[in-house]
């Protein structure tokens, strides 16, 4: 496996067909977040956590059209939560205004310190090693007692990328850590970025483990709450664990 720290400096992808990262809160071989992966295909992005990555995606479509929903091959083995005649999509939604002039917030993960935990079953890590051994993850410290990190997916204009580089956004003005940046055929840039926020998730977290706590027949138990932003109708969603805090 693969070991890498979060970069800081700009070095970025440039335009192309395709693109790949996978991002995740503390190390593969100990306590962990989920990882999750983003990737490209021309301008449009996908976003969702490898262990179901064929089952469900968060599709961030150029044409401002942004939807949560099972894939088509999930429905197409067998679904159990939708069937074949059923709409796939969970959630929808249209592309929010920018919150800076040539920016916009796409899409938050929030990962609490609490919810980076080590897997109970030691099949866990050899599942792991075997679906990811190999591949880059920019793996990003936890965040401290009673925070969480914050992972931000963010777009830019390329009027607003040029006034960025070198840095990345909210470097200076929120001490933000920089992920990962490719430039879209369209001009466009898509960029994550991470920051730590006080943790104000602990209720949603204590309700999403108690329906976790149901679930028996997986060996890394993990689940994911979703949430929307009043003000500007921005989705996010929360990362959590059904397994027992360590490390």
């Amino acid at each position: 496996m693969q070991y890498h720290k979060a970069v800081s400096n700009t070095a970025s992808s440039r335009s192309s067909n395709r693109s790949v990262v996978r991002f995740a809160v503390g190390k593969p071989e100990g306590p962990r977040s989920s990882v999750w992966r983003l990737w490209t295909h021309n301008n449009e992005v996908y976003l969702s956590p490898w262990s179901v990555g064929a089952d469900a995606k968060v599709s961030l479509h150029s044409s401002g059209d942004w939807r949560d929903a099972f894939t088509k091959e999930h429905v197409a083995k067998g679904s159990p939560f939708v069937v074949s005649d059923q709409d796939r999509t969970l959630d929808r939604w249209k592309r929010p205004a920018e919150f800076v002039p040539g920016a916009t917030k796409a899409y938050m993960i929030v990962v609490p310190s609490s919810e980076v935990t080590a897997p109970r079953h030691p099949e866990a890590y050899s599942l792991f090693r075997q679906k990811l051994g190999g591949k880059a993850v920019v793996w990003v410290p936890a965040a401290p007692e009673g925070y969480a990190t914050h992972f931000t997916v963010l777009f830019t204009r390329p009027e607003a990328t040029a006034a960025t580089l070198p840095g990345w956004p909210g470097r200076k003005s929120m001490g933000t850590r920089f992920i990962w940046t490719h430039e879209l055929p369209n001009g466009q840039s898509v960029w994550i970025v991470s920051h730590e926020r006080p943790d104000i998730f602990q209720r949603w977290v204590a309700a999403g483990k108690r329906e976790l706590e149901e679930v028996s027949d997986t060996t890394e138990l993990r689940g994911r709450l979703y949430g929307r932003n009043r003000q500007d109708g921005t989705r996010f969603c929360v990362d959590i664990s059904g397994e027992d805090p360590q490390g």
